[in-house]
């Protein structure tokens, strides 16, 4: 987590100095519409500022570019060289604001702009794709952890621990429903039962069908777990160990 906050903390600063190439840019376009209402000339001192904040843009565009591709290239690996190619259209098209007759021109400005926008794009969408990939990866490593513990769980039942076997089952799933919860950003409260985590997911489902499995299997489950009166039946527990690993399997 530490690790993503300092990446966000980048973004903002990078996003930060974006904004501040973006109002020079603007000042430009100020200026010359000035310009454009009289005679279409500048004043002695609209020109001087106009070409410092020309100057200003192109260097603070570089050294932005500088910092913002180290943070592309190792989160957002896969829009790298879309990133790049921005870049260079963006730096000739900052070379053409002025013209060999010392003339501003607003065209390569707005053209800028649009390859621009498209790096800070990628750049404001590195912490949420960092954090998808981390709830991806924790899936698949939660996916292989479930797999080797319901294979526990049927060795227990084969071994005639049955009842065991229906707890460990029942981890299994209880896991995976928070799992699908966090996915979802659906809130988990510490006391939530299994009910009302399906309930939760409900709307989440390819179908109604899974809803009523998990429904099914927590009915096994609470079998399993609650009642001492008479061990479980193997075969009930056959089925939710089948039925968990199913719906690991199809509800992801």
């Amino acid at each position: 987590m530490d690790a993503i906050k300092k990446i966000s903390e980048k973004v903002n600063q990078l996003w930060g100095e974006a904004c501040s190439i973006l109002a020079m840019k603007d000042q430009i376009f100020d200026v010359l519409q000035a310009a454009s209402s009289r005679d279409g000339q500048m004043t002695a001192e609209e020109t001087r500022l106009c070409y410092r904040l020309a100057r200003d843009i192109n260097e603070q565009y570089i050294a932005w570019y500088a910092s913002a591709w180290h943070l592309v290239h190792a989160n957002l690996a896969e829009r790298k060289l879309e990133f790049e190619l921005d870049y260079e259209t963006a730096k000739y098209l900052l070379r053409d604001i002025m013209g060999p007759d010392g003339q501003l021109s607003r065209k390569p400005l707005v053209l800028f702009e649009k390859c621009f926008s498209v790096q800070t794009g990628f750049v404001r969408a590195i912490p949420s794709a960092i954090e998808s990939r981390a709830i991806g990866l924790r899936g698949i490593l939660s996916r292989d952890l479930m797999d080797n513990e319901l294979a526990v769980a049927r060795h227990l039942l084969d071994q005639g621990y049955d009842r065991e076997a229906g707890v460990i089952a029942w981890v299994v799933l209880e896991h995976h429903l928070k799992l699908l919860c966090d996915k979802y950003d659906e809130a988990v409260g510490e006391k939530d039962t299994l009910g009302q985590l399906n309930e939760r997911l409900k709307k989440h489902y390819p179908d109604a069908a899974e809803y009523r499995r998990v429904q099914f299997l927590n009915e096994i489950r609470i079998n399993c777990a609650h009642d001492k009166s008479a061990p479980p039946d193997p075969e009930k527990v056959s089925q939710l160990i089948s039925g968990v690993r199913g719906f690991v399997t199809a509800v992801t």
